[in-house]
C-alpha cells in the first residue's frame, strides 16, 4: 500500500512567501522547500566550541515543546523569551 501524495502550502515565517509542494507528509514538504536555503552536516567538536563561543545555544529537535528561533514552539504555540 502506498502513501497518498497531497499538496501542502509551505509558508516562510520570515518573508510570508508561499510554495505549493506535493508530498506524502508535512515533514517531507518542509524538507523539500528548505533544502535550497539550508545545509546540514554533523557538528565536529571544533564546530560546537566555535558556535557556542559566539553565543549560539544548542537546540533540541526532539523536544516538540521547545521554542524555535522565531519564538514559536514546534507545536505552534507562542513562547516568551526567558531572558537567559
Amino acid at each position: 500500500m502506498t502513501t497518498p501524495i497531497r499538496p501542502y502550502v509551505v509558508t516562510s515565517r520570515l518573508t510570508g512567501a508561499q510554495r505549493l509542494v506535493r508530498a506524502t507528509n508535512q515533514s517531507q514538504a518542509i524538507r523539500y522547500a528548505v533544502r535550497s536555503d539550508y545545509a546540514c552536516t554533523p557538528a565536529s567538536a571544533d564546530d560546537v566550541i566555535a558556535l557556542m563561543g559566539r553565543g549560539i545555544k544548542p537546540e533540541d529537535a526532539t523536544d516538540s515543546a521547545a521554542p524555535q528561533a522565531d519564538g514559536q514552539a514546534a507545536n505552534g504555540t507562542h513562547t516568551e523569551p526567558t531572558g537567559e
